[in-house]
């Protein structure tokens, strides 16, 4: 399919995802972290139409989509007052999106109108922008199951399961990181450059149910010697003693929830719902670490890692951090703001993560606490002569 088949298909999957939901539960802020999923419909039809009207063309478009649909306008809380009823956003945001698709599809037959127009980055732009936004959706969708699943049984109890530690060995050496020419790129994801790596082993999958369940099984979120300080006082606080995602029935077994509701969790799939702290303590525990995302994306390059196209996004050791001559890209506050060392990296994708952000180059970021993502994490180790 062409950018803007892609992106059609996309609006009306995301248009369809919360048409079944009644007014409320369209307008609910699930998660303190999470906007009305309402919101995320209109946001990305206004985003569309700033980019194509207002940055290309010269266009302003009205003052009222932005103070309803622009996140610097309003907090979180506050965004579902200013929103309309939800037939009336979803019919705004269908012709708005229909009359932005047949202008995006007419722009990028002139690539010469406008330097974002060059190798149709503005197309891949805003198609990676509506697939991370129909992730947070499904985000929202877990919250909202989490709040009012009915009760449920775990018919298949999940067992424990040791961890299986880091098996393949990964050279070390200068290794090329980042991208420099794929019209997808964010400017986090570039220049293209050189970094120097020491020998490491990492395991072929991400840690899955069942070995995290053994973690908690042991009083891996009781145990002092897991955790930094840091982590240690977050554990303490917010009284964690499972991933996020996780519930327990009646006969004390555990079982997952997701945007339909209750789900067996399966032992060998990826554990997920899990912040950093977590995902540290657990290496710990298993004598291992997090990789950083260096040796991550030389991984995923050399072949290391068996399979990154399903799974979770994966925390690294690092802080999100600007490559050597990082220029921002297409606007300043892109990504510049979030390198301010609380925002850990992730990388690789979710089962949820739509194609076209799932390459290896990938970086997302999130503070440590984050729980409410599709997050878990994969074990690395040190490799001595």
């Amino acid at each position: 399919m062409t950018i803007v088949e892609q992106l059609h298909h996309l609006h009306e999957q995301m248009r369809d995802f919360i048409r079944p939901w009644n007014e409320m539960d369209t307008r609910r802020q699930w998660h303190r972290e999470l906007s009305p999923a309402l919101w995320h419909v209109g946001h990305v039809a206004v985003t569309e139409s700033f980019w194509l009207q207002e940055v290309v063309l010269g266009e302003p478009i009205p003052q009222d989509w932005k103070k309803k649909f622009f996140p610097e306008a309003t907090a979180k809380p506050e965004r579902s007052a200013r929103l309309s009823d939800k037939e009336d956003v979803l019919a705004f945001c269908q012709v708005l999106a229909l009359h932005n698709l047949a202008l995006l599809d007419d722009l990028l037959m002139q690539p010469q109108r406008h330097p974002l127009l060059a190798h149709a980055y503005l197309g891949h732009f805003l198609l990676q922008h509506i697939a991370q936004h129909l992730e947070t959706l499904t985000q929202i969708a877990v919250q909202r199951s989490l709040h009012s699943a009915p009760a449920y049984r775990a018919h298949r109890p999940l067992a424990p399961d040791t961890p299986t530690l880091p098996e393949r060995e990964c050279a070390g050496g200068e290794k090329t990181i980042g991208d420099a020419d794929d019209p997808r790129a964010y400017d986090n994801e570039r220049p293209r450059h050189r970094e120097r790596l020491d020998a490491f082993r990492i395991a072929a999958r991400p840690v899955s149910n069942a070995e995290y369940l053994g973690f908690m099984q042991s009083g891996g979120y009781e145990d002092e010697r897991w955790w930094s300080g840091e982590g240690l006082r977050w554990c303490e606080t917010t009284r964690a003693h499972a991933p996020q995602h996780w519930r327990r029935d009646d006969a004390g077994q555990w079982y997952g929830v997701g945007g339909a509701g209750p789900v067996a969790l399966a032992p060998r799939e990826a554990v997920e719902g899990i912040g950093y702290y977590e995902a540290q303590a657990f290496a710990r525990y298993c004598g291992c670490r997090l990789p950083t995302e260096t040796e991550w994306e030389h991984a995923a390059a050399s072949g290391a890692i068996a399979d990154t196209s399903i799974g979770v996004w994966e925390w690294c050791a690092n802080a999100f951090y600007p490559y050597p001559g990082f220029r921002p890209f297409p606007y300043e506050r892109y990504s510049l703001p979030w390198f301010d060392g609380e925002h850990k990296a992730l990388r690789g994708g979710s089962r949820h993560t739509h194609a076209c952000i799932k390459r290896r180059t990938f970086r997302n970021f999130y503070t440590p606490d984050k729980r409410h993502i599709f997050a878990g994490l994969r074990l690395a180790c040190d490799t001595h002569d």
